[in-house]
């Protein structure tokens, strides 16, 4: 009975069709497209790719394109099909484009104001500056007064090696030395108490 009832089942059952050929049987315009798009889809996505700079966006964009000429594969014509297909990963390129523009421009003015309240320094950094500005001015009277005097003029009064050196009745040459041994002092002597290394 079992055999017979199996060589009943296969006479009833429905032929073995091919997928390629129940899919043109489903939809031929579906089938065309889809192959069309096999066809062409390593030259669009090298196409996308060149256009967005991004592999992965240049896939994203294809799959749109796939679903943007599969939602109209009735009323496409067969005549100019793989021109359509370029056009329109153009047209998904440049929307793509376009939201990555946009996007960047939110971002950066966010991003911008973001910077421009993170300028100021914070209270802890604040603290810490005023006690190394009060530091560097216990140190400058540990100079020499000329030394001092062409620092503190250079330096914080923003003045000139010339004027400097005119008020105080010097050489130029002599301003700049002071300076530079003013810098080098304090800067040991900064690294001395703060334990800088």
């Amino acid at each position: 009975m079992k055999a017979r009832l199996s060589r009943d089942m296969r006479e009833d059952a429905a032929p073995v069709i091919a997928l390629a050929d129940r899919r043109v049987m489903r939809d031929p315009a579906h089938a065309r497209l889809e192959a069309l798009f096999r066809e062409h889809h390593a030259n669009l996505l090298r196409f996308l790719t060149i256009r967005l700079g991004s592999v992965a966006d240049a896939r994203d964009c294809l799959q749109i394109v796939f679903a943007r000429l599969l939602e109209r594969s009735a009323s496409l014509a067969d005549d100019n099909l793989a021109a359509l297909l370029y056009v329109c990963a153009r047209n998904v390129a440049t929307d793509e484009l376009r939201r990555r523009k946009h996007s960047e421009s939110h971002t950066g003015s966010e991003a911008e104001g973001a910077e421009i309240s993170d300028q100021a320094p914070s209270p802890d950094r604040q603290a810490q500056a005023s006690q190394e500005f009060m530091l560097l001015i216990s140190l400058l009277d540990e100079l020499p007064p000329k030394c001092r005097m062409a620092f503190v003029s250079y330096k914080l009064d923003g003045r000139e090696y010339r004027d400097i050196a005119a008020r105080m009745g010097i050489t130029e040459s002599m301003v700049r030395k002071y300076v530079i041994k003013a810098v080098a002092y304090c800067a040991e002597r900064f690294e001395e108490l703060q334990g800088w290394e």
